[in-house]
This record gives structure tokens, C-alpha cells and sequence, in this order.
């Protein structure tokens, strides 16, 4: 899924920014809807199911611990990211004040970023899954914060986009390596949850984060994201799963 997702993505990050403003990002997104089948198609493996899972198996996989701490972390950790994220355009608009070009070439550089640092996590979550979710964690937080900082500086607004993307690579792989090893006996089940738990991320990330920003302006995806951040950071630094000792 990461991987897929970032593939998709990249080609679509930087269009809606040079040509939403003229015709409308909803008009964008339908354009570029066509590729992503396309990208699933040709990235993702035919894997038949192992396990048998349903609502009896879910509501069990609920009841562990481990699992219910690594949701809570991605409703978190993942807000946070999307609340950030999905504000940024504004932020660089109305803070940083750079011109739509400008705009799109940043955007690139994140999905570019991205696209690498989904390989750079999974050799991370290899290691250590909890060390993959918490260093991706804190340099998203840090990130977040020095846009509030001096989000009005071209040069830091840019390198802190760029390196977001490239950082946020690193999630995907550490929760579902840390999901999987949960509940390795309903790794499937365990998985469906996670995609659940990621999709009310990314709706919370963008409500809260909008209601932010309508309060108290572009500034306020950052300021979500630095919140949410920390708090799942630390929440995984906490009780994130540890290798186990030989």
C-alpha cells in the first residue's frame, strides 16, 4: 500500500496547485482519478487471503492491547500529517507568499521526497518499527513547528515541505510492520483495521485542521499537526512494540 499510494500521488501533487486556481481543484482531481487503478494495477502483487477475517474476528482483534495502542497511535500520529498537509497550499500562499510555479516545484519535491522516503523507512521499520514511527514522528513535529516559526521564510518553508514528504515515507511501513507483529496470527484483519483507522485519520486530520485554520488562519494546519504529532510520538515511544532480545 505505501508504496502504491505514493506513486499515485506523485504525479498528481504539483497539477492541482499550477491548475486549480483557473479551473477549480475538483476539476483536477477528477482528471488525475483515472490513474490511480492504473498505478494499483501495475504495482500491486496478486496475494490470495490467508485468514478468513469478519466482524466476530475484528471485534476480537479489538480487545488486544497492542492493537488498540498502535490505532490510537495512527489516529494520531496520522491527524496530525493530514491536517498539516492538506492546509499547506494556504500556508504558502498566504504566509510564505510564493507564486503558484513556486508552489507546484515544492509540491514535487514532496512527492519526490516521498517516494524515497518510503524506502528509507522500510529499512528503518526493518530494524525497529517504534523507531521508524518516532523519528518520523518528531521530525514531522519539528518540521510543523518551524513553519509556525518562520513560515513566512521561502527557504524554510521549502525545505520543510520537502523533507516532510520525504519523513512521512517512513510511516506506512513502521504501522503496518507494527500492526502485523500485534496480531500476527490475523495479519490480514489486523490490516483491514489499520486501513480503517487510517481513513478516520485522514477525515479527522482534515476537519480539524480546517476548523483551525478558519479560526485562526493558515497557521493553523501546523499547529494541529504539531499537537497531534507529539502526542502520538510519545504515545509510541511509550508502549511501541520493542525488538525482542535474543
Amino acid at each position: 500500500m505505501p508504496l502504491s499510494y505514493l506513486l499515485a500521488a506523485l504525479p498528481g501533487l504539483a497539477p492541482p496547485a499550477r491548475y486549480g486556481k483557473p479551473h477549480g481543484s475538483p476539476a483536477v482531481e477528477t482528471a488525475r482519478e483515472p490513474g490511480t487503478p492504473l498505478a494499483l494495477r501495475f504495482t500491486l502483487p496478486v496475494l490470495p487471503p490467508r485468514d478468513n477475517p469478519n466482524l466476530r474476528v475484528l471485534a476480537e482483534l479489538l480487545t488486544r492491547p497492542g492493537v488498540r495502542i498502535a490505532l490510537l497511535a495512527v489516529l494520531l500520529v496520522i491527524s496530525g500529517h493530514f491536517a498539516g498537509f492538506t492546509y499547506i497550499r494556504p500556508l504558502m500562499e498566504n504566509v510564505t507568499h510564493l507564486s503558484v510555479g513556486t508552489i507546484s516545484a515544492i509540491l514535487l519535491g514532496y512527492g519526490i521526497g516521498g517516494f524515497f522516503g518510503n524506502f528509507a523507512g522500510g529499512w528503518i521499520a526493518e530494524r525497529s518499527d517504534r523507531q521508524a514511527i518516532v523519528v518520523g514522528g518528531s521530525l514531522i513535529a519539528v518540521l510543523a513547528a518551524s513553519l509556525l516559526l518562520a513560515g513566512s521564510s521561502m527557504v524554510v518553508t521549502a525545505v520543510a515541505v520537502v523533507l516532510w514528504g520525504f519523513t512521512f515515507g517512513a510511516f506506512p511501513v513502521g504501522f503496518q510492520t507494527w500492526i502485523v507483529r500485534a496480531a500476527p496470527d490475523q495479519a490480514e484483519g489486523a490490516g483491514g483495521l489499520l486501513v480503517a483507522a487510517f481513513q478516520i485519520a485522514i477525515a479527522r486530520g482534515a476537519i480539524g485542521g480546517g476548523l483551525l485554520v478558519d479560526r485562526i488562519g493558515a497557521l493553523g494546519g501546523p499547529a494541529f499537526a504539531v499537537a497531534t504529532l507529539t502526542l502520538g510520538t510519545l504515545l509510541t515511544l511509550r508502549y511501541g512494540p520493542r525488538p525482542a532480545r535474543a
